[in-house]
């Protein structure tokens, strides 16, 4: 039996919020992603960086930071925003307009996510 991904996302909202954890929409909004985004990366072999849901100005952006040996090129960033893309249109669990960004976490950006080590 296969359930909608938006019902299971609801009931482990709960099951967190049962936990007294509750997740504001920003925290839901970048859990989500990282968990929408995390097979694109690991079929390339890269590595997510940070995700982040910000408002500039009047508009709220949804940031994918990427990363791979060697580095990530704009092509590496378009492949994946591509295949996230149809998947945010899909699931649709943003709420409002924002616009998705994929990005290398650059030289200065601290690094927020655990390495994976071997």
């Amino acid at each position: 039996m296969f359930r909608d991904s938006s019902v299971m996302e609801h009931e482990k909202k709960l099951n967190m919020e049962g936990r007294g954890v509750h997740m504001s929409k920003k925290e839901m909004y970048e859990a989500r992603t990282e968990e929408l985004i995390t097979p694109i990366l690991d079929r390339r072999n890269f590595e997510l960086v940070d995700v982040e849901y910000v408002k500039e100005g009047s508009t709220w952006y949804l940031r994918v930071y990427i990363d791979k040996e060697g580095r990530i090129t704009s092509d590496d960033c378009a492949d994946v925003s591509r295949e996230m893309n149809e998947i945010l249109d899909r699931e649709d669990y943003v709420e409002g307009s924002y616009t998705f960004e994929v990005s290398s976490p650059g030289l200065g950006r601290p690094l927020k996510k655990k390495k994976k080590t071997i």
